[in-house]
């Protein structure tokens, strides 16, 4: 069985309804790599408000795709837990990005110039 076996089949799986073959989305066997496509969580008032109707009629079904599709690049070589690792470390640069640290006064010029006069010399 080659790579173009498991693609076709993998097709096949997906037209057929298959949950895991749906959240794949590319193959890269030459790579060593697949792409596969998650949904984050909707964490908002809307959904809140949805379980609550959920709750109060079990005949209501919740929709499901909701939210943004994160795609993920999965390394065929490495482990579970390596590309996990991996993944999360790229999210962990990709926050500090948007949310830098705050600075103190001994790295910030700025600060201590305002300290300073703030503070006049006599």
């Amino acid at each position: 069985m080659d790579w173009g076996d498991i693609e076709r089949i993998v097709d096949a799986e997906r037209k057929r309804g298959n949950v895991v073959a749906e959240i794949i989305l590319r193959c890269l066997f030459k790579e060593g790599k697949m792409i596969i496509g998650l949904r984050e969580e909707v964490e908002d008032e809307e959904e809140d408000e949805r379980d609550e109707d959920a709750e109060e009629d079990d005949d209501e079904t919740v929709v499901e795709g909701e939210g943004k599709l994160v795609e993920i690049e999965i390394d065929l070589d490495a482990t579970a837990w390596g590309n996990a690792q991996e993944y999360f470390n790229q999210k962990k640069v990709a926050a500090e990005k948007v949310f830098p640290r705050p600075s103190t006064s001994k790295t910030n010029p700025c600060r201590n110039l305002e300290q300073h006069n703030l503070h006049p010399m006599p």
